[in-house]
């Protein structure tokens, strides 16, 4: 299928999804772009849910099983992050941009194209622009779209990151709010005082020195830690970001069990230590290994389209465990599957880049995945 006449449009539509800040949780002006570019394009089949989602649906009938497929707009970046996109010899670098922007304006374009095309499906089909899926935001956006439709969901493809991987194993994580108080006080005068940085650092000692169960993939991370007022002060406040993963929600409760046994070991007369789950997110469920490796082959299939080597890319596949919206729908057994379709590197960096030239293979792979649907 020859999708030329949509190029230009898709590259524009992609260019101005770049230069629109949306970190997690506060989305709304990338949310409004969406749902007035759909309006201006004539395509009204379109919703926003109670969480801020924005549906495009095609034959969404009462009781009719659903195939859903998002791409989360949320971006991990803050709103003062310059993210003005800058173009040089076909390459788009911009924070964002292929995590998750060019599969989002990807998915956008494709809507267009097959409403074009007069799709008609025989089940339905949702094409959800959601939340919250980065960081903190516990991926409530497709956790939302998941609750209102629930079991009518037969399976769900989530376009992310970079062409060339696929993510078909859910990653649990368990994301913690750690803070140490003591008096604190005078670093002259009162010397000897307990310091909460202190003892912060010997409760990171002991983390980085624990056991994890054997031969788990299971990780953990100090991602923050803050806290003092100044140089001659003892801290009396320290706080941490610390996490958890294992596609084993059975090897996240042995490491919770630990990290609550290591603060207990440090809670002392002086020193008060409190812990709060800040987000959580299931691993794999009881998912039918059929299905889902019937759904993987269908996806292989499309991604294997030639446009892609005829733009200069192999189709080779990284095929891994992941954190992703996928994670919901796999925790309740749904078939779900990640994958990426435009070419982007560096993501979460502020060096991140994504190749123009990409993005009409990844629309056509798209198209040719649903058109005969």
């Amino acid at each position: 299928m020859n999708l030329n006449k949509y190029k230009n449009e898709l590259e524009k539509l992609f260019l101005s999804l770049c230069a629109i800040p949306s970190p997690t949780n506060h989305e709304d002006e990338r949310l409004s772009f969406i749902a007035n570019w759909y309006a201006d394009n004539g395509l009204y089949d379109f919703e926003i849910d109670n969480q801020g989602n924005v549906l495009y649906n095609f034959n969404v009938k009462a009781y009719n099983p659903i195939k859903l497929v998002t791409a989360h707009v949320d971006t991990v970046f803050s709103s003062d992050t310059n993210i003005v996109p800058r173009v040089s010899d076909g390459v788009v670098y911009c924070p964002g941009s292929g995590d998750n922007t060019a599969n989002l304006a990807i998915m956008m374009m494709a809507v267009k194209v097959l409403s074009d095309m007069g799709f008609s499906p025989s089940c339905g089909v949702i094409f959800a622009a959601d939340v919250g899926e980065e960081g903190l935001g516990n991926l409530c956006g497709v956790k939302s779209i998941i609750g209102d439709y629930g079991v009518r969901i037969d399976e769900m493809i989530a376009l992310d990151l970079s062409y060339g991987t696929i993510i078909n194993r859910a990653v649990g994580s368990r994301r913690y709010k750690i803070e140490v108080s003591t008096k604190g006080g005078h670093s002259y005068l009162d010397f000897g005082n307990d310091n909460a940085i202190a003892a912060a650092a010997e409760i990171v000692h002991d983390l980085y020195r624990q056991n994890i169960p054997n031969g788990s993939d299971t990780t953990y991370n100090i991602g923050n830690i803050f806290g003092g007022t100044g140089v001659n002060v003892i801290a009396s406040n320290a706080s941490m970001l610390y996490e958890i993963r294992s596609e084993n929600f059975r090897n996240i409760e042995v490491m919770h069990e630990q990290l609550i046994q290591i603060l207990n070991n440090h809670t002392e007369t002086g020193v008060s230590i409190s812990c709060e789950i800040i987000g959580e997110r299931p691993g794999m469920g009881n998912v039918n290994e059929k299905r889902l490796a019937a759904l993987f082959d269908r996806c292989l299939q499309a991604l294997k389209n030639p446009v892609w080597e005829n733009c200069g890319y192999r189709s080779e596949f990284n095929i891994i465990p992941g954190s992703t919206d996928c994670n919901i729908p796999l925790s309740k057994g749904v078939p779900s599957l990640c994958f990426g379709l435009a070419y982007s590197e560096n993501h979460h960096t502020l060096n991140e880049y994504t190749r123009l030239d990409s993005l009409l293979p990844g629309l056509t792979t798209l198209v040719n995945l649903f058109e005969n649907l």
